[in-house]
């Protein structure tokens, strides 16, 4: 299965939407974005709880609409801090705090731009 990939640079922003396809989001919704490294071991899924996530996390707006839409932001100062490379993502609601949908899993690329001022 091949996953929907996204390229970015390293030192400017990044912004991933998504249109949320599991009805309307209410009170008591919350989204969590997760992105971990890329194993080549298991290339089309998102990778365990042993696995840590990539820091700094992104943060998510729920935006109003029809239909809603989701949008996952990382600063241009935040993505600097991600090392280049590859990276799966996706995108979990919360009904007071317990999972009930989770996203098919993304690619990210974060790659060096010759450009971008990065720590």
């Amino acid at each position: 299965m091949a996953l929907t990939t996204h390229y970015f640079r390293r030192g400017a922003p990044v912004q991933i939407a998504q249109l949320v396809s599991t009805g309307e989001l209410e009170a008591g919704h919350s989204v969590r974005a997760r992105m971990k490294p890329y194993t080549p071991e298991t290339p089309d899924e998102m990778p365990g709880d042993g696995v840590a996530n990539v820091s700094p996390a992104f943060t998510s707006q729920i935006v109003a609409g029809t239909p809603q839409s989701i949008v996952h932001t990382l600063s241009a100062a935040d993505s600097a801090q991600v090392p280049a490379g590859k990276y799966i993502f996706d995108t979990s609601i919360l009904l007071d705090g317990v999972v009930i949908s989770t996203s098919a899993p993304e690619m990210i690329v974060m790659q060096n731009s010759a450009s971008a001022v990065v720590a």
